[in-house]
C-alpha cells in the first residue's frame, strides 16, 4: 500500500516549468553566440575601411602598371569590355570572401579567452595587406 502512496499521481497539478531562457552550462554554443554577434557587427563597421583601401590599391596599380584606361574603358569589341567588368565584379566577390575570415578568426580567438579589440584590428591589417598583395599579383601579370 505505500507503494501506491509514494507512486506519483498523474492528475496532480504539474510543477514549476524549468527555465529555457538561460543556457545549460554545457551549452557551449549558446555562450559564444552573443560574442559572435558583437564580433560581426564590429567587423561589419570595418567593411567600408576595408573596401575603400581595396579600391584605392586596386586603381593605384592600375595606373602604375599603366593598365588603367586599357582594363577599364577599353576599345570595342564589347565583349571585351564586358569582360573587364565581370574580371572587377569577380575579384570584388573574392575579395569580400577574403574580409569574411577576419570575424570567423576573430570570433574563435575570442572563444579561445583572447578577448581584445587589437585582435581584430591587426587581423584587419593584415588581411587588407593580403588582399592589396593579391590584386599587386594580379594586376602586374605575375600570376599569368
Amino acid at each position: 500500500m505505500d507503494e501506491k502512496l509514494n507512486s506519483k499521481n498523474p492528475f496532480a497539478t504539474p510543477g514549476p516549468e524549468p527555465d529555457h531562457s538561460k543556457p545549460a552550462p554545457d551549452d557551449w554554443l549558446a555562450r559564444l553566440l552573443p560574442d559572435a554577434k558583437a564580433t560581426f557587427r564590429r567587423w561589419e563597421s570595418w567593411r567600408l575601411i576595408y573596401c575603400a583601401v581595396c579600391i584605392l590599391a586596386t586603381f593605384g596599380f592600375l595606373l602604375l602598371f599603366d593598365k588603367f584606361p586599357a582594363t577599364l574603358f577599353p576599345d570595342p569589341p564589347p565583349a571585351q569590355r564586358l569582360n573587364s567588368w565581370i574580371e572587377f565584379v569577380v575579384a570584388g566577390i573574392i575579395a569580400n570572401i577574403f574580409f569574411f575570415a577576419g570575424p570567423v578568426v576573430d570570433t574563435y580567438v575570442s572563444w579561445l579567452g583572447l578577448k581584445t579589440r587589437w585582435v581584430g584590428i591587426g587581423l584587419l591589417v593584415l588581411g587588407t595587406a593580403f588582399t592589396v598583395f593579391a590584386a599587386f599579383l594580379a594586376i602586374s601579370g605575375f600570376l599569368n
